[in-house]
């Protein structure tokens, strides 16, 4: 049976989940609100940018100094290893994909993701783009996964249970012959990147955690043309359709209202799915550089700096974050950020930041037994950082300190 926790005060940032489902108040509305229409309004001041040719590190580097002007920081950036502002998924990838020096083509269809952190609020979100003609079969597509993400969200009401929002996603899917993505889900959050519950995409109605006043959380259904099946690349964190067929997906943050849900991520210029007719006008890949300015691309060289020294650390789908600890009021300039990196990177090195360890560290890749594990390991971190038994937990789970302590 689910746990509820009523949350009453906000000036104590919680630094694991527990477990818990959270229920918020006003303030915590007031705070989402904030930083869901941060994240939207990156959404929609992408749009005129993601054209033929432009690189994905660009649109990246963008979305980096969208959130600094605004007072924010991406909560993926030095999260668990990843040294990115976005992920940012291109045809058949279903998600977690790795911004870089691909440009982008006519006919491909684009998901980005982001999540600004504002004022200590993470406002998630991801939606889909259409570069250039794309084919109807892929427009489709993309079309249907939206329709699915609002079929699901009709469901997040008071006394439904999460449950009912999977099998109206699944049904619509599945209607049209489409795969539902089991391998990924959508997560709690708010003063966390990542908290109780799992949201499923697929499942039976009337099952699972229900749904109260109060409570935060993503929808975020991921789609394939062809069957469910994913797999991770290499590089730890790219997962792709097994089949290599076509993927899409939408994302939005929620809050559960006495009536019904709050979307907090809805976009204020109404692009809330393609196509965007309003921002058709396209921009060739300097203006783009141009905009993003020479500060975004020193935050890129720090971030490739810095790279090699995760290089060692196995990636997971999902975790708790790794988030600057300073005040959402005072912006970091680029090369601080990068210092800010470095010190995450001696602080796991000190076994002070929570375990990297991928069995542990993944509660947003769907199963019992790998949450139990993540809330296990965040515990074990909270020990550590009390100063209690730390060493245990750290040898246990970084191979090189492990030999390091035996040698």
């Amino acid at each position: 049976m689910a746990e509820y926790d009523i949350i009453d005060r906000y000036d104590v940032i919680p630094s694991a989940r527990n477990g818990a489902i959270k229920l918020h108040g006003p303030e915590g509305f007031a705070g989402m609100r904030a930083a869901g229409r941060l994240a939207a309004e990156i959404m929609d001041a992408l749009v005129p940018h993601v054209v033929p040719g432009v690189a994905t590190q660009e649109l990246d580097d963008f979305v980096f100094r969208m959130m600094d002007d605004a007072g924010a920081y991406p909560a993926t950036l030095g999260y668990r290893g990843y040294m990115k502002s976005s992920c940012i998924s291109v045809n058949h990838v279903v998600c977690h994909g790795i911004p870089g020096d691909r440009p982008l083509k006519e006919g491909d269809i684009v998901n980005i993701d982001v999540t600004p952190v504002l004022n200590g609020w993470h406002g998630d979100t991801s939606r889909m783009y259409l570069v250039g003609d794309v084919p109807v079969k892929a427009r489709r597509l993309v079309e249907v996964t939206y329709e699915c993400l609002m079929l699901g969200l009709d469901q997040a009401k008071p006394g439904n249970r999460l449950g009912d929002i999977a099998h109206a996603i699944q049904s619509h899917a599945e209607k049209h012959r489409y795969g539902v993505v089991r391998d990924f889900c959508g997560h709690g959050l708010g003063q966390l990147f990542h908290d109780a519950p799992e949201v499923v995409h697929a499942g039976k109605p009337g099952t699972g955690p229900e749904l109260r006043p109060g409570m935060f959380f993503t929808v975020e259904p991921m789609i394939n043309i062809g069957k469910p099946a994913c797999k991770v690349l290499e590089d730890g964190w790219t997962a792709v359709t097994r089949d290599r067929s076509l993927s899409a997906q939408f994302e939005h943050s929620i809050g559960i209202t006495e009536s019904g849900c709050e979307i907090f991520t809805k976009s204020p210029k109404g692009f809330d799915k393609p196509p965007y007719q309003a921002a058709s006008a396209k921009r060739h890949t300097h203006d783009i550089a141009a905009v993003a300015g020479d500060a975004a691309g020193l935050a890129r060289a720090e971030r490739d700096r810095i790279g090699p020294a995760f290089a060692e650390a196995p990636a997971p789908q999902e975790a708790e974050p790794l988030v600057p600890d300073r005040p959402a009021s005072r912006r970091l300039a680029p090369a601080e950020h990068g210092a800010h990196l470095a010190a995450l990177v001696e602080e796991q090195c000190r076994g002070l930041a929570p375990c990297r360890h991928q069995p542990c560290a993944a509660p947003y890749q769907f199963g019992a037994g790998r949450a139990a594990a993540a809330e296990q390991c965040d515990a074990a971190a909270q020990q550590h950082r009390r100063g209690q038994s730390g060493r245990d937990h750290r040898l246990a789970h970084d191979p090189l300190l492990f030999v390091l302590a035996a040698g």
